[in-house]
């Protein structure tokens, strides 16, 4: 973990010290690269086995045996017993499956680990050192010069003296165990008993500071991993000819992801380069002997002619001329990186469907929710570590005197065009990607809508990020580790992508349907999202909030300007606590002094005034009320907006205005329920308790349940973010200066503020804590109001033939990839319905028997309370088999 710093005078000695007080850029390339190989490999895993399959290389699919035992043991065994038999067996198979495929997708990270441990071993076989005891004189002068290095663990260092003529040394290792290799001529002769030259000892601390950057591991687990990605590509390239899928879909999608990985892999082995010449550079004598080394390494380059461009993609070291200029100006090394996010967006991208079909094999008895809320943790966490390690870099560069600002826009652009270039790289373009949509799809306008969707998303993101990260760096200075707090920042980020991404990800591979994509992010927002959506808007929002506290006791010296800067972006964090009470009590007083006008408009908004008169029929007309609502949250997101808004200080009022809004969602319920209960018992005269205490009880779980002001979350956040923004650029027209906050003389009020807005997310924590500990008793289908009522079965032709009947399964399941969601879409339970009816009647035994076990237990007596138990799942594995192409194919 960095240790706490203190940001004095802009310059490059700053910017050398505070260049590694964040993670490196080393670790994230590295990190970029490791996402990159596994979203590559992930789309080629079912390639691969099918293809060794075709050669009989790998045994068949399981399911092909499961299928041959249900067709001898049809008409032996009960119907029941023959379908879970099926299922068990059908089950084991395709988990079996996905652990061959992880196997392959874990492939190139695992031929990576093996040449990162062999090659230390043939390393120094290749090397053959001299004689320590023959040649003590010249080790001697190694370790005098490696002596004020601060190597991390030195009694694990060796090292070794090389008969080479180059004039070079290099670090290398695995392990925990490392050598430093110097050349025999960078050193003086033998005989002379004095340290080596500058030019040698410069050379020596470059080598020294790779090991106290601790990048030797990466730097060969990267070549390993490249190397074992090429060699499953090359595999795949290999293979090709024999597998089911046509060669050219892969051809071109596979040379650019070589192209691409071996760009990244350059990125990471030149950028380690830069931050081990920094390290060294800590030093002004070392520092001048490197100038000296590398300015006459470029002298030799300029004279041996020029480099050509692909060279300079692919080469491992950086050129001279460049590594000069980042020591003489380190702040180079605190850029932000487009690149790298361009990267990560379209490895994420690439892979989420290979992902998330891999996950489904290992969770074959589930509907598919832990899936997708898996696969959207895994696609989000990348994304959010890059982002926010990047934007925290950038940021503390600009802090720190370099000349381009980080924007928002350039990095939602470049992760936008990563996820929609990955998107146009799965083989075979296929019909429900967004690049399909965008070139030959009929869904034109709605795939620019979700392209623009996703730009937008990216770019709000990225201003939280960039506004965190310039607040903290602000602040929180002397207190705060950077390390810790950039930590912080990117695990509450990443629980926003996590959230945000699973919905992306399954609006990108649905058909172009507004009523599929609707439902669809509803179904993800409210049930496997909806516990990281709170927790990343409730703690997502403090973030900003609790620097206030921070702020008290931050050490701020004269005359540097980030004092204003902090100013610009503090929020005192009472006020969007005291705003959303002040709000939620108008809310109370309106509606009670409202009440009847309120419910004669409820009451017409349904059609059926007399529904408005009891309780229950109060909570089904409160649409105009909750409207009136959002417009009291739109009126005090603009006066936040005008009070902490203005030129450099939009941020602040932006975060005001979403913890503003995040406690009024929560405090609507209850001051609804507060002005009915004021409304109803007031106008009655007197003091009745029974009309009280029949008000209160609702009161409190209404008020307690997340769920509801979740709900209001997705109006107010919006409303109150958007009206902010308007605030804010109307201060800024009126040239009008923001306010300026100055550092608090007492903690309380901002403890008492955080306190406030963090309940909330609290609240709702124990709340989902219980619900998921106790859990909910789910009446079964037979026994809800109406399920025992049948329904008359569908007119379905008999003697149906297998083929035919496998064609209504594949019907079956376009059904389900369009509609199905929660809230459920009217279709799904008809086709379900229709799809057991026909395979009931279908000649093909086996199938006959899966259907018959919900028909004849009169589980599926009506489409509402249809429980297949599994019979269409036993059907889809059954299919795909006995007619290849159909059903359940992976």
């Amino acid at each position: 973990m960095a240790s706490p710093v203190d940001l004095p005078q802009p310059g490059g000695d700053t910017a050398r010290q505070f260049a590694f007080q964040v993670p490196s850029a080393t670790s994230v390339r590295f990190l970029v690269l490791i996402t990159a190989t596994l979203g590559a490999t992930l789309p080629l895993a079912q390639l691969l086995v099918d293809a060794a399959r075709q050669l009989n290389l790998l045994p068949a699919h399981g399911r092909a045996g499961c299928v041959a035992e249900a067709q001898a043991q049809v008409g032996v065994l009960p119907d029941q017993e023959l379908l879970a038999t099926y299922l068990a067996c059908a089950e084991a198979a395709t988990r079996g499956d996905a652990v061959l495929l992880l196997g392959v997708v874990l492939l190139p990270p695992l031929l990576g680990v093996a040449f990162y441990t062999a090659h230390p071993v043939l390393l120094r076989r290749r090397l053959r050192a001299l004689c320590p005891s023959v040649h003590a004189a010249l080790y001697r002068q190694v370790v005098t010069a490696l002596r004020d290095a601060e190597l991390p663990n030195p009694q694990r260092v060796r090292v070794l003296v090389t008969p080479g003529t180059t004039g070079g040394a290099r670090a290398f290792g695995a392990w925990g165990r490392y050598w430093i290799a110097v050349d025999r001529s960078l050193l003086v002769p033998a005989h002379d008993p004095g340290p080596p030259s500058p030019t040698a000892d410069a050379v020596l601390q470059h080598e020294a500071a790779h090991l106290r950057n601790r990048d030797i591991d990466i730097t060969y687990l990267t070549i390993g991993v490249w190397w074992g990605f090429a060699t499953v590509a090359g595999l795949t390239l290999a293979l090709l000819p024999f597998a089911d899928e046509p060669a050219t879909r892969w051809v071109v999608p596979l040379l650019l992801a070589l192209a691409v990985l071996g760009y990244a892999r350059a990125r990471v082995l030149r950028i380690r380069e830069y931050y081990a010449d920094a390290r060294a550079g800590q030093r002004a004598d070392v520092r001048a002997a490197l100038v000296v080394v590398l300015e006459r390494a470029l002298a030799v380059r300029q004279t041996s002619g020029t480099v050509r461009w692909w060279d300079r993609l692919r080469r491992n070291h950086p050129v001279a001329r460049r590594r000069v200029a980042a020591l003489r100006d380190p702040r180079l090394l605190l850029r932000g990186e487009p690149v790298a996010l361009v990267i990560v967006g379209c490895a994420v991208s690439l892979g989420t469907p290979g992902l998330y079909m891999l996950i489904i094999g290992f969770t074959v008895d589930d509907p598919g929710w832990i899936a997708s809320h898996v696969t959207g943790v895994a696609a989000g966490v990348p994304l959010a570590v890059v982002l926010t390690l990047t934007m925290w870099r950038a940021t503390l560069g600009f802090l720190l005197g370099t000349e381009r600002q980080p924007t928002a826009w350039r990095a939602g652009v470049s992760l936008t065009a990563g996820v929609l270039v990955g998107q146009l790289l799965l083989p075979g373009l296929p019909e429900t990607t967004w690049g399909a949509q965008l070139l030959v799809g009929p869904g034109v306008f709605l795939g620019l809508v979700l392209a623009l969707a996703l730009l937008a998303g990216f770019v709000l993101i990225a201003r939280w990020v960039s506004g965190n990260a310039a607040l903290w760096l602000s602040v929180c200075r002397g207190r705060w580790p950077l390390g810790m707090v950039a930590a912080g920042a990117a695990s509450l980020l990443g629980l926003v992508m996590t959230s945000w991404f699973s919905v992306v990800q399954l609006v990108s591979l649905t058909p172009p349907h507004w009523e599929s994509v609707l439902t669809w992010s509803i179904a993800t927002l409210f049930t496997s999202s909806r516990p990281w959506l709170v927790v990343s808007l409730g703690f997502g929002i403090l973030v900003p909030v609790m620097a206030w506290v921070a702020w008290q006791s931050a050490r701020q010296p004269d005359g540097v300007s980030w004092g204003r800067r902090a100013g610009q972006l503090l929020c005192p964090s009472w006020l969007p606590a005291l705003a959303a009470l002040l709000t939620a009590g108008v809310l109370s007083i309106l509606l009670a002094l409202l009440l009847p006008m309120f419910r004669i408009a409820g009451g017409l908004l349904l059609g059926a005034p007399a529904a408005a008169t009891g309780d229950v029929g109060l909570v089904l007309v409160l649409l105009p009320i909750f409207g009136f609502a959002t417009l009291l949250v739109g009126i005090g997101g603009v006066v936040l907006g005008w009070q902490l808004g203005g030129r450099g200080a939009s941020p602040r009022g932006l975060y005001a205005a979403l913890a503003y809004g995040l406690v009024v969602a929560v405090l609507t319920t209850p001051a609804i329920h507060l002005g009915v209960a004021v409304g109803d018992c007031g106008r009655a005269g007197g003091v009745d308790s029974a009309c009280w205490a029949g008000h209160v009880p609702e009161s409190l779980y209404l008020g307690l349940g997340p769920f509801a002001g979740l709900v209001l979350c997705l109006f107010y956040l919006p409303t109150a973010g958007v009206a902010a923004l308007v605030g804010s650029g109307v201060r800024r027209l009126a040239r009008r200066p923001p306010w300026i906050v100055a550092r608090p003389r007492r903690r309380w009020p901002g403890v008492v503020g955080v306190a406030a807005i963090a309940l909330p997310v609290t609240i709702f924590l124990v709340d989902e804590a219980t619900t998921a500990t106790t859990g909910v008793p789910v009446p079964r289908a037979t026994e809800q109001p109406g399920a025992a009522e049948s329904e008359p079965a569908p007119e379905v032709e008999s003697g149906v033939s297998s083929r035919e009947a496998c064609a209504a399964m594949d019907t079956h399941l376009a059904q389900l990839a369009n509609l199905d969601s929660l809230p459920p879409v009217m279709g799904t339970a008809e086709s379900q319905w229709l799809t057991l009816h026909t395979l009931e009647q279908s000649e093909e035994p086996v199938l006959r028997a899966f259907a018959s076990v919900p028909l004849a237990r009169d589980r599926c007596a009506s489409p509402v309370a249809c429980v297949d138990e599994g019979a269409l799942f036993a059907a889809g594995q059954y299919c795909a088999v006995v007619h290849p192409g159909t059903g359940i194919v992976r």
